[in-house]
């Protein structure tokens, strides 16, 4: 029988599904072999072209956001007929952005220090991936893309659900598709190999979360065609992964115009088999475990403990690749703890109190509805 469980982002473990921590874990691990192996002062070039894919971990990272996200939105709409918006985005702002204020500071006091790099207050209100250039913080991108969906999807849902059925709504997702690939057509001639606007630019990274918001719709109204996607998942998988594969052998506009939208459908489809499958239990998903929990913190803070690492390995000549290693992944693990307590475990609490899932203020208000807290 297919599960299809909707993780609440809540860090209680009764609400996580274990196969979408193990999704996570592998998206945070790709990204940080990418970013390690790319820094490396001693890593040979195959070795980097070999790392290179890891950089698409922030895709997956995208489809569970839009999974995560999106089921929220759906099972609220399911359980009351309508969604709270306020309390949806301040939830979701609450959740993300004092992390994210954290992690601009230490950022921007680092390369302030290093080349008297000014603050740009750009960054506080997420329209850095807008610049042709992004002058520090790269990651925050992702993050920037994040926000703009958490603030414009509840809208767009809304305003599909009132004009459409059920169907319409499905519909207005596909058309959503076209999107990204569309924009990155009218952008490529422009294209320019600057770290900025052509590969940040929200309007053309749009794909993966939007396919995870089709399948957690899927899931919540319409379980038997989630369950018929799911038993095809491994065909569109391997299709994705082919397509892939020969836009990498074209290059050029082809492969910059449908590469975002085939990997979306590439781990949309790794999703969808992940959910079907019998949850992962005992060591094994306990493995896991701390390092979804973390991934949030870890993507944070882990370009700075690479940019040490890369100073520390002067230290040991002769070794300088296993110095690199070892104080990357020790100062990866070390800061992505502090902050996650420091920072990231603190948002949840306040959030969780001050603004509880709407389920939880209605049993609160009125026990007697028999409405269960926490899912």
């Amino acid at each position: 029988m297919l599960e299809l469980r909707i993780c609440s982002g809540s860090n209680s473990t009764s609400n996580r599904n274990p196969n979408l921590d193990l999704l996570r874990a592998t998206a945070i691990c790709l990204v940080l072999v990418y970013h390690g192996v790319q820094m490396s002062p001693v890593a040979t070039s195959w070795i980097k072209d070999l790392a290179a894919s890891g950089q698409y971990g922030v895709d997956l990272f995208f489809v569970l956001s839009g999974w995560l996200i999106g089921g929220l939105y759906w099972r609220e709409i399911k359980a009351f007929g309508n969604v709270e918006i306020g309390r949806f985005w301040v939830r979701r702002w609450v959740r993300t952005i004092p992390p994210y204020l954290g992690a601009l500071a230490i950022s921007w006091m680092a390369v302030h220090i290093g080349r008297g790099q000014s603050f740009d207050f750009g960054y506080l209100i997420f329209i850095q991936n807008f610049y042709r250039q992004i002058p520090f913080f790269l990651v925050s991108w992702s993050l920037c893309v994040e926000e703009h969906f958490y603030l414009l999807m509840p809208i767009v849902l809304f305003i599909a659900g009132r004009m459409f059925n059920r169907r319409g709504v499905i519909g207005a997702l596909l058309l959503l598709l076209i999107v990204s690939p569309v924009m990155r057509l009218i952008s490529y001639r422009e294209m320019t190999d600057q770290f900025g606007y052509f590969l940040t630019a929200t309007q053309l990274h749009m794909s993966g979360l939007i396919l995870g918001v089709l399948l957690s719709y899927l899931a919540v109204e319409a379980p038997n065609t989630s369950f018929l996607l799911a038993r095809f998942s491994p065909a569109i998988l391997v299709t994705a992964g082919v397509g892939l594969f020969l836009l990498s052998l074209a290059g050029g506009v082809l492969a910059y115009v449908l590469r975002e939208t085939f990997i979306g459908i590439f781990f949309a489809a790794a999703l969808a088999f992940a959910v079907q499958q019998s949850q992962l239990r005992g060591r094994t998903a306990a493995a896991f475990y701390p390092v979804s929990v973390c991934s949030y913190s870890t993507y944070l803070v882990h370009p700075l403990a690479l940019h040490v690492a890369v100073r520390a390995q002067q230290l040991i000549p002769g070794r300088e690749l296993v110095c690199y290693f070892l104080f990357a992944g020790t100062l990866t693990l070390l800061l992505s703890a502090v902050f996650y307590f420091a920072f990231e475990r603190t948002s949840i609490r306040l959030r969780d109190y001050y603004w509880p899932r709407r389920r939880a203020a209605a049993t609160l208000r009125n026990p007697q509805r028999g409405v269960r807290p926490g899912l």
